[in-house]
């Protein structure tokens, strides 16, 4: 499954590639390659409908999709998932960022765990690499990764890479809705729900020299800022507690220093009248005349840190309550006909 975006240059290339690959694969398996044209000003679309055209009978299949507008990576994935038939379903980047050696350590992955519904493709974890990409871009990548990634359950480094693998029977029974590039976390998360299980594998990511010179190496300010703020939501709504418990924790350790240093403040002082609690009394008044800022920080920081717990225990519940709504509407989703589970995803 390839989406396609001005893809005109080298689309042709791309399947070329991914043919050769298929076929030292498996040279008797059937395969189909679909490609999704999202919307494109140049002339990708006729392309790959000549492409498609021009499919022998047998071997690889090159099927054509596409939209009027442009609508979104996210709509040109879920379109060419739900228009597949095969046992596996792996998707990659028109341009081959990842290349085509990911198409064989995918499939192996399937083969090797057959528990397995989703692989995922990583450069950031262990064995993963990175070549050719722009600092900027690939500093910009790795910092948004490692904050998504704590979203979600397991040990997942890698979470908006749009270059992986499921099984088909399980990816075309989740009920997608994300036209954008959160598409590729509310599938993880559809996947999360349900109890998928995702295994992540070491990838390499390689920009090639003509995308390096094509001007595409900073991206707009507002674009990153758009993205960074639809993730960073999307993965409040995936664990609403996550950020905030950080907070709780920073709060509990200023309020156990505050306490630390007023105990000592006041053992320092500790009455000599020989009655405990006349003599603590006299230990905690010579420590407030000296540090009252201390008493205010240790009472703040306390209760503060204690009304998040209780707000984190809510947002437990209702996180609990979500995923189990959501798991009732997978259910149903995917009771219903092929036809109408279709015209839902479209």
């Amino acid at each position: 499954c390839i989406p396609c975006f001005n893809e005109a240059e080298g689309i042709a290339g791309t399947v070329e590639e991914i043919i050769a690959a298929l076929d030292n694969l498996d040279a008797g398996a059937t395969a189909e390659i679909i490609l999704v044209d999202d919307g494109s000003r140049d002339s990708t679309r006729e392309i790959i409908d000549r492409m498609q055209a021009e499919t022998p009978a047998d071997g690889v299949k090159v099927v054509a999709l596409g939209f009027d507008r442009n609508r979104g990576r996210g709509a040109a994935v879920r379109t060419a998932i739900q228009a597949s038939r095969g046992k596996y379903v792996v998707c990659l980047d028109a341009d081959l960022s990842y290349d085509v050696t990911h198409l064989a350590r995918i499939i192996a992955k399937f083969e090797e765990m057959p528990s397995t519904d989703v692989v995922v493709v990583s450069p950031y974890m262990r064995g993963g690499t990175t070549s050719g990409v722009p600092w900027n871009r690939l500093f910009v990548s790795r910092v948004a990764n490692w904050i998504l990634a704590g979203f979600f359950e397991g040990k997942l480094r890698t979470v908006t890479c749009v270059v992986r693998g499921y099984r088909g029977d399980f990816v075309r029974s989740l009920p997608a809705q994300a036209d954008g590039k959160g598409a590729h976390l509310e599938m993880l998360r559809l996947a999360s729900v349900v109890g998928g299980n995702m295994v992540e594998i070491p990838g390499h990511l390689a920009w090639r020299a003509e995308r390096r010179t094509a001007g595409r190496n900073w991206l707009p300010g507002s674009k990153i800022t758009t993205a960074a703020r639809q993730h960073v939501m999307y993965g409040i709504l995936v664990r609403p507690a996550r950020l905030l418990k950080y907070v709780a924790i920073v709060l509990a350790l200023v309020a156990g220093w505050e306490f630390v240093v007023i105990s000592q403040a006041t053992l320092a002082a500790w009455g000599d009248q020989g009655e405990i609690f006349r003599d603590l009394w006299i230990g905690l008044s010579d420590s407030f005349s000296r540090s009252p800022h201390s008493f205010v920080i240790l009472g703040l920081s306390s209760v503060l840190a204690l009304q998040i717990a209780l707000f984190l225990v809510v947002l437990k519940v209702l996180q609990l309550q979500q995923e189990e709504t959501m798991r009732l509407l997978i259910g149903i989703h995917r009771a219903l006909p092929k036809s109408e589970r279709d015209a839902c995803a479209g």
